[in-house]
Parts: C-alpha cells; structure tokens; sequence
C-alpha cells in the first residue's frame, strides 16, 4: 500500500531532490499533493479535510511566512517531518512534538532514519496522539512568549547589538534592509526572510514585502484605498499598507 505524503515546500529543486531521495528510500511513497505557500496550505487543507494522508513534509520558510501557522489554524493530526536550514535554537523547540527534522543540506541516510522512525510509528496504535493538534497549538504559543533575539549592526570599526524590542520597525529598500529605533536606523546584513523566522509572533508582524512591525510601536490603523489598511507607527514615517487579502489575518493577529 502506498504511504501517501504532502510536500509543503517553495523551491521547485529542493522538492525534486527530496522525490528522488524518497524514491531511492522507499518507491512506496505517492505524493498527493505540493504546497508551496502559506495562504495554498490553508486553502488545500480547508478543501481537503477528508483526503487521507500518512505524512506531511514541511519546510519552515515559505513564499509568504512560516508553515506551521498552517498548522495552527488547520486542525491536521498527520505526522510532520519538518525540513529546515534554520539552526538548533529553533530546531530545539521541534523536536518537543515532531516526528523529525531534516537540517538541509540533509542526506539519503539522514532521511532514511526519519522514514525509519515514521514507520515505527505508523505501526503502534498511540501514534497518532503524538500529533494532536492540542498539543501543536501549545507548543505554538511557546513560540509566541517573549523571547527577544539581538541583531547586529556595523558602524565604521564598531559592532552595534540591537535588543529587538526596541526595534520598531523593520524595512527593506533599494536590497538593504534596515531595524529603525527611536534614535536611528541601522545596517543589518540579514533578509527580511530571515529577520522574521528569528522573531516572536505575537510581538511583530510582516506587513509586506517591505515592513515587519511590532505591535507596541502600532500608533493607529486606518482604512485605505481598495479595502486596504495604512498602519501608521509611533516611529518613523513610513506608510506602511497591508494588502485586501491580508486584513483579517492583520486584525486576528492583533486580537491575540
């Protein structure tokens, strides 16, 4: 019988290469599905709730945010292999309920022993309970409790560390990327993408492509042009716009 499995991943080689490897693991595997987004997980789950699935490997970026919030919104008792090529800090947290991770660039024998352990699983009758969405939503808001990283900014000779909770804003223009405070703004070397894996959730938001917020500096929200938002922040003068499509998800995370 064939072990039916999602892929939630957004780059097309990394999908291909964990096929092959799949395939030269074990040939039973069917992939039913290729999710490459937050917003095409949540609607192919919520259309797809009585599709049977065996396993879900998940990447942790995504085009537009972190996979397991559709782990939160979607109720999913699947087991989740999650493959990454973020650090042990966050890989740490995973390990408290998931079945596996794969730090990428993972090997053959690498995915061997999670499949291992899968099948083991599979076999005993309490495998399931180790997935309870209970128990994912949990760890969820772990993630979402203060914890505060430090960033780094160059200044001539000098390393400058930059405590996140004062850090208003985050902005990216003309390929630099920018943590605005009250007193200036400074250099960072990392992506927004990156920036915004190392924060806590409920504290900052990533409004577009250009801005992640946090939610103490939000001065006031008002309503823009084609169901949209301007978000005006006690820092800086930036307009900051949240798209039609984003509003709710916008507004829910406010409410928590």
């Amino acid at each position: 019988m064939n072990i039916k499995i999602i892929i939630i991943e957004d780059e097309n080689l990394a999908i291909a290469r964990l096929k092959r490897l799949l395939n030269e693991c074990d040939d039973t595997f069917e992939t039913i599905a290729e999710i490459a987004s937050v917003k095409e997980g949540l609607d192919w789950f919520s259309t797809n709730q009585n599709t049977h699935i065996d396993l879900i490997f998940s990447d942790i970026q995504l085009l537009d945010g972190l996979s397991f919030v559709i782990f939160e919104k979607i109720k999913i008792t699947t087991p989740i292999i999650f493959t990454t090529a973020f650090d042990e800090y966050s890989l740490k947290a995973f390990k408290t309920y998931g079945i596996e991770y794969l730090l990428k660039p993972f090997s053959s024998d690498d995915l061997a022993v999670a499949v291992d352990k899968f099948k083991t699983l599979q076999r005993g009758a309490s495998a399931q309970n180790l997935f309870a969405y209970d128990k994912l939503k949990e760890f969820i808001k772990g993630l979402e409790q203060p914890m505060f990283p430090t960033f780094i900014s160059y200044a001539k000779e000098k390393i400058i560390p930059l405590k996140s909770e004062d850090i208003a804003y985050f902005s990216l223009n003309h390929l630099s990327v920018f943590a605005h405070t009250a007193k200036n703004k400074w250099l960072l070397t990392e992506s927004l993408n990156q920036i915004q894996v190392k924060l806590p959730q409920h504290h900052f938001y990533r409004a577009n492509r250009q801005f992640i917020i946090q939610r103490k500096y939000i001065k006031e929200i008002d309503s823009y042009f084609n169901g949209r938002l301007k978000v005006e922040l006690s820092i800086g003068n930036e307009e900051i716009i949240i798209s039609k499509d984003n509003c709710k998800d916008f507004k829910d995370w406010l409410q928590r």
